[in-house]
């Protein structure tokens, strides 16, 4: 097994942070920073061992989010949605989950489509159903929103059983991009996230019945998907927040900054954010590494509260900072803060799986919560 290194050297955030406003910029994928992380063979941290991956801890995998956040948020984007996707492949049985987690060792990138135009994010319902031509499994699925489509691999895609099948019957299909046509329908021209390239697609083609995996995929996705996608989401947003307050500080002279009640009582609110997020990352750290996906439900709503709040509380630490460290330093895009690029990037947070419909997530959950 190749040995991979678990943990981000300063030198390689640096490097990240200074590849990161180029491909910003261009409006493109991050090609040097992926680079550099299949160079430490980054994407297969989260493979287990029986497949050559590295199998590191829920903590180790935090952390280096934490990291890849501080240098381009981007980059730790697709990162963490990579190992969100490897971690739920790595609780489906089957052929192609060792096939595809063999492969991943290799360095090659896994792509979520659980996306659809009807049904927006919900996870646990499909309009996409699988069609069966005679021994081969026909894929017609459209999704608005795919990140990196154009750079995956492989793609994990959930659809519907049958035609016939209700909504609520959803399976996992684990497919390679020499398996099926994959047709972008439109650029991704955004405001920020810029390199994540996050495009609608249509793809069709037949597929043979071994992409289909085995295995509840309903519950992996309330067992694995949703608490490792959120924490390492969160996780992501924490540090590019963190390591934003980092630059910030060592720009602006401190003398100028304890000039100011306002900036103090803005730094004070800044840092108990940061306190109260990375407490939350903390827990869910632990929740993972102990409950085994055996989640209750003030667990599970738990979960969700980490991303609302993560997603919530990094926006306005950014929005601060661009105040405290002011027009030339926060706001212009050449600044050697990155503030400018980092408060278009972390907008999206809110927007990754809506927040209001996590909170109507979270009403529901709590009817059933007996915690109280």
């Amino acid at each position: 097994m190749v040995k991979v290194a678990t943990e981000i050297t300063p030198d390689l955030v640096n490097i990240l942070f200074n590849n990161s406003p180029l491909p910003d910029r261009e409006g493109r994928f991050p090609h040097e920073n992926i680079s550099v992380l299949k160079d430490v063979r980054a994407f297969s941290l989260l493979v287990p061992q029986r497949y050559g991956g590295a199998a590191c801890s829920v903590s180790d995998a935090t952390s280096y989010a934490i990291n890849l956040g501080g240098g381009c948020l981007s980059t730790a984007l697709i990162w963490a949605m990579h190992s969100q996707q490897v971690a739920t492949i790595a609780q489906m049985t089957g052929n192609r989950v060792s096939e595809v987690l063999a492969d991943v060792t290799n360095q090659k990138l896994v792509a979520s489509v659980t996306s659809e135009y009807e049904g927006g994010a919900d996870l646990m319902t499909s309009n996409s159903p699988v069609f069966l031509k005679g021994e081969m499994i026909e894929v017609r699925r459209r999704a608005p929103v795919v990140s990196y489509a154009s750079e995956a691999d492989y793609f994990l895609m959930k659809m519907r059983e049958t035609e016939d099948a209700a909504i609520t019957k959803i399976c996992a299909l684990l497919i390679s991009k020499t398996e099926i046509n994959i047709e972008p329908l439109g650029a991704w021209n955004a405001m920020g996230m810029r390199g994540t390239q996050s495009i609608p697609v249509f793809f069709s083609g037949l597929i043979k019945p071994e992409c289909l995996l085995e295995g509840d995929f309903k519950k992996t996705i309330n067992s694995t998907m949703i608490p490792i996608g959120h924490l390492l989401w969160a996780a992501s947003w924490y540090g590019a927040a963190r390591f934003s307050l980092k630059r910030v500080l060592k720009i602006i002279p401190r003398r100028k900054l304890d000039s100011s009640e306002i900036s103090l009582c803005t730094l004070s609110r800044i840092r108990m954010k940061l306190d109260a997020i990375a407490a939350m990352i903390e827990k869910g750290q632990r929740l993972l590494e102990t409950k085994s996906g055996r989640f209750e439900t003030h667990e599970m709503i738990f979960f969700n509260n980490l991303k609302i709040i993560s997603s919530s509380y990094c926006f306005e630490v950014l929005r601060d900072l661009v105040e405290i460290a002011g027009i030339r330093d926060g706001f212009l895009q050449d600044s050697n803060t990155g503030l400018e690029r980092v408060f278009r990037d972390i907008s999206a947070a809110s927007l990754m799986f809506p927040n209001d419909r996590i909170r109507v997530i979270n009403g529901r959950l709590a009817l059933f919560d007996n915690i109280f």
